[in-house]
């Protein structure tokens, strides 16, 4: 049996040893875009399902998707992965109300990371560099950077959930992590783009006609 170098293993105890779910905020209606971004074609299915997919190939612990806006549609393209749903019917307040919604579906874990549907960069070890780093400092907030600017994904603590649930209007979880307080930073560059504008949409299409369709989460599954 092959044994896995000791920092790799020691960064995998880590990890295993915080409990943590991620939430998958896709409830909004893509007004800027003037198309449903969470539908968006992408390597062979939606941008949604990437996003989904990434956060179960993390194997971090559950994943909980807050939908509102194109929810049938939605939910089609999520239908065979091992998720829960929670349904935002007042998504139309804002990002806030969303992350605030979904929030109430947290129970027991120790942590919970944010993550948002149109950033495709983002991949499974970006969410779990973000879990090492909380399992090193402790700091209650951890949030991506790149270059000056701070955005999700983002990890909190159990002990901010309360803030999260108390979120409304459209400025998302920003106010609890741009506190300095307990709030560390990770250096992810991957998270610099994001799809929100027609231009982004075609970046987007570009890369998905340069790269090979992914496996999908089930059939990698499979196949273990």
């Amino acid at each position: 049996r092959q044994v896995a170098p000791e920092g790799r293993r020691s960064r995998a105890q880590r990890i295993r040893r915080v409990n943590v779910s991620t939430l998958l905020v896709a409830a909004g209606e893509s007004k800027r875009l003037g198309q449903p971004k969470q539908l968006l074609a992408f390597r062979g299915g939606t941008l949604l399902r990437h996003a989904a997919e990434t956060a179960l190939a993390a194997e971090i612990g559950g994943v909980i998707v807050v939908l509102g806006a194109h929810e049938k549609a939605c939910r089609e393209t999520l239908a065979d992965l091992p998720l829960i749903i929670v349904v935002h019917s007042r998504f139309a307040r804002g990002m806030g109300t969303s992350i605030a919604c979904g929030a109430l579906a947290l129970t027991d874990e120790d942590a919970a990371i944010i993550m948002l549907c149109d950033q495709p960069n983002v991949t499974a070890a970006t969410l779990r560099r973000l879990i090492e780093m909380h399992a090193q400092t402790g700091s209650s907030v951890v949030v991506s950077r790149h270059q000056d600017a701070l955005g999700p994904p983002v990890l909190f603590a159990a002990s901010r959930f309360p803030e999260l649930r108390g979120l409304a209007g459209e400025t998302g979880a920003r106010s609890l992590f741009t506190q300095q307080s307990g709030v560390t930073a990770v250096d992810c560059p991957e998270s610099a783009f994001d799809v929100d504008t027609v231009d982004d949409v075609r970046t987007l299409a570009k890369r998905a006609a340069s790269e090979p369709a992914r496996r999908s989460f089930i059939s990698a599954s499979l196949e273990q």
